[in-house]
């Protein structure tokens, strides 16, 4: 299939080691490594910079309020950390992800326009929240949120890369099922049908080894992701209820700012995880729709099913994609209701606890 969805994921991220220079990089060079190891340093001294600045606000927290708010920095920060230390591994997963996705037949449909639109979305929320925040506390507000905004940007530009890669991924399994069916009404007889599904059989064992190397890619950084969605949606619903009595007492149109502020980021937050977890959904629900077929195929041809046609078809019923994230847990419709159901039993308890 064609690439070239990709070719601005791999200008933008080689920068900030998030992709290789070039798909066809299999291992990082040695100047690579020392950025990483350079990267490394910087966001730990900008990091601990920015914790230190923000201490002086946190005496005025309750301790769960504080602790959620070490928490969100703290995931954004290892999450930035541990994509730098996996660069041998992330560099060799996309090598042989991309290598197997253009070995796949597919319509070559360009997802381009994802990643550009998901990416303008980010900058304009970013500005947004950038001037409402420069409006409220001037300049010193870049100066404690440097680190946080920085780490953000790479956690978002790795979670709209996932979700292009996602819609490449999907747009093959809708080529091969469409192909299939293609091919099968066209067939006359068993012998061409049971060579189309000979044909076909390599491209799902690639998009299989796709969808492995994918989850070696992306999976941590969809569970830091998600992890930072629901602790992130916790301290502004906080922040809006216990907002402190001398905050409230500001300009009206400052306040309203800081809440509407608040509504878009979580929106923008959740519509990410919704979007990438509808196409993982999407990309199993044509999976099975294929299964459908050769179960099909299977009953009404099961006469002229030899022992060689048997592994062939069973071949593709095991090449059966699986989203995860870390291999901690499966990645599918479900999980947007776990996450949802975690942040309210959070929320719920954070809501006891009162504000000193």
């Amino acid at each position: 299939m064609s690439l070239k969805a990709l070719d601005t994921v791999f200008k933008i991220g080689k920068y900030i080691l998030l992709t290789p220079e070039t798909p066809t990089t299999k291992k990082p060079s040695l100047k690579k490594r020392f950025y990483a190891l350079l990267l490394i340093i910087i966001y730990t001294i900008t990091s601990s910079f920015c914790m230190f600045l923000q201490s002086a606000v946190f005496r005025h927290r309750s301790l769960m309020q504080n602790s959620l708010r070490v928490v969100v920095s703290m995931n954004s920060y290892f999450s930035a950390i541990f994509s730098l230390i996996r660069i041998n591994s992330t560099t060799r997963s996309w090598y042989y992800m991309v290598k197997n996705l253009s070995q796949v037949s597919s319509s070559g449909t360009n997802c381009k326009c994802t990643f550009m639109a998901w990416f303008t979305v980010v900058l304009i929320t970013r500005l947004y929240d950038t001037f409402v925040f420069m409006k409220m506390f001037g300049f010193r507000f870049l100066i404690y949120s440097v680190s946080d905004l920085v780490l953000f940007f790479r956690l978002i530009f790795s979670i709209i890369t996932a979700i292009t890669v996602l819609q490449m991924i999907q747009q093959c399994y809708h080529f091969q099922k469409k192909t299939l069916l293609t091919r099968i009404a066209n067939s006359v007889d068993s012998d061409q049908v049971f060579e189309t599904l000979a044909k076909l059989q390599p491209d799902f064992f690639c998009l299989q080894k796709a969808v492995s190397h994918f989850n070696d890619i992306f999976g941590w950084d969809i569970l830091f992701y998600e992890f930072f969605v629901v602790c992130r949606t916790l301290v502004y619903i906080d922040d809006t209820v216990k907002m402190p009595e001398h905050l409230r007492k500001r300009q009206h149109i400052d306040v309203v700012l800081e809440i509407s502020l608040k509504i878009v980021l979580m929106a923008f937050f959740w519509l990410l995880i919704l979007h990438f977890t509808l196409v993982c959904d999407q990309v199993l629900k044509k999976y099975e729709e294929i299964l459908n077929i050769l179960l099909k195929i299977k009953f009404f041809l099961r006469k002229k099913v030899n022992k060689r046609r048997s592994r062939c078809l069973r071949r593709i019923e095991q090449s059966c994609p699986e989203f995860s994230a870390a291999r901690f847990y499966c990645i599918n419709r479900a999980t947007l209701f776990s996450l949802l159901n975690a942040a309210t039993t959070f929320l719920i308890v954070l809501l006891q606890f009162k504000v000193y």
